[in-house]
């Protein structure tokens, strides 16, 4: 008896999940709007999520008009239905179905990418609410774009990897707004990205911190004005970049200031952003110590360490960059930080090389020191 029990409450259980699957897999609905179909699903709020925007036709496809309503009921979410509005997903396509080749890292299809491209405005309803954190990105730069009222967090997002002609925020909008082509927080205290291409990024008067996914600026961004009201912690996070940037900060600020064009910290000496136009960066006074390394530079493989420069870490601690040497110009060596399991060069003065070797981690570290 209670071996067929058993068997009775299995074969229930196995019917109720093959009916959730179902369920599931028939929960996305489609409607085609002129040159566009919709992908979307009504969620338990009686709201719609709209998953995916597939493009039907290759005319009159310039102005996308997402709709604010489907079966009567309002668009309040954009994004895949593998994306999440905390943050990346490696197996969430954007809006219209493009991801990341994650063996080369290119984007596809080819095809959609295509059709994209002939997309020049996006207009997004007041309904709107929530939108993904990879749901425009990879889309070409150049477009428009603009946010509605409802949209109070996670705004940034839609800049990522992308850089808008038209970038328009309502007045209504409580959380945000941009001024001198940044994307501000509503009081403006906070800054987050450029909203388009900007070559002068000059930060507003009233930003006093940055909260950023990587790079604040754009990547043909060659100068930034940082003001004297900008003091946090870990700036180089924010401010590092694959090219070479000219910084100006204010005498007033108290915290940062420029060394031969890079950022340093007052307080300690020590290194904030090197920048350099060419593969080799040399340690301007008065900094003092290497830390937290950032560069906005294109490929930096040579760091010359001068006498006064009291502590050096590992350039290459993070991943991020390929420094292959250093360069030491006194005979005593710094304090050396992080330089386990490294394979470097290290060019050292004339009898020099033994207290090299000695400031050295005793294991991991595969350095070669040539005196010269």
């Amino acid at each position: 008896m209670k071996k067929r029990s058993f068997t009775f409450v299995l074969l229930l259980l196995i019917m109720a999940g093959v009916s959730f699957r179902n369920s599931n897999r028939i929960s996305a609905k489609e409607k085609k709007i002129g040159s566009f179909r919709y992908t979307y699903k009504v969620d338990a709020n009686n709201k719609v999520w709209l998953q995916k925007v597939e493009i039907c036709k290759s005319k009159n496809i310039s102005t996308l008009v997402i709709p604010s309503k489907l079966e009567g009921k309002p668009v309040y979410k954009l994004g895949s239905k593998h994306d999440k509005v905390t943050g990346y997903q490696p197996e969430a396509d954007n809006l219209f179905g493009m991801y990341v080749n994650e063996e080369n890292s290119k984007l596809e299809p080819r095809k959609i990418i295509r059709q994209v491209a002939k997309i020049k405005k996006i207009v997004l309803p007041n309904s709107v609410e929530e939108i993904t954190y990879s749901c425009f990105y990879g889309l070409q730069n150049g477009k428009s774009i603009n946010i509605p009222k409802g949209v109070q967090e996670n705004v940034e997002w839609i800049c990522r990897e992308v850089k808008w002609n038209k970038f328009k925020v309502s007045g209504k909008n409580r959380s945000y707004k941009v001024k001198n082509g940044v994307l501000l927080s509503k009081d403006g205290k906070v800054m987050y990205t450029t909203v388009g291409p900007l070559k002068k990024m000059i930060i507003p008067a009233s930003v006093k911190s940055i909260e950023s996914i990587g790079c604040c600026y754009s990547n043909n961004t060659v100068e930034v004005h940082i003001p004297k009201t900008v003091t946090q912690d870990y700036l180089g996070s924010v401010m590092k970049s694959n090219h070479y940037v000219k910084f100006r900060i204010s005498s007033k600020n108290k915290k940062y200031g420029i060394a031969n064009g890079s950022i340093y910290n007052k307080k300690n000496k020590q290194l904030v952003v090197g920048v350099t136009n060419s593969d080799t960066f040399i340690v301007p006074q008065p900094i003092e110590c290497l830390k937290d390394i950032a560069f906005a530079a294109k490929n930096v493989k040579k760091i010359v360490i001068p006498a006064f420069v009291k502590e050096v870490a590992n350039a290459n601690g993070t991943g991020e960059y390929q420094v292959d040497s250093y360069q030491f110009l006194s005979k005593k060596p710094p304090v050396l930080n992080r330089f386990e399991m490294a394979k470097f060069t290290f060019y050292v003065p004339k009898r020099s090389k033994s207290s090299y070797r000695k400031a050295l981690p005793q294991t991991g570290a595969d350095i070669r020191i040539v005196e010269k």
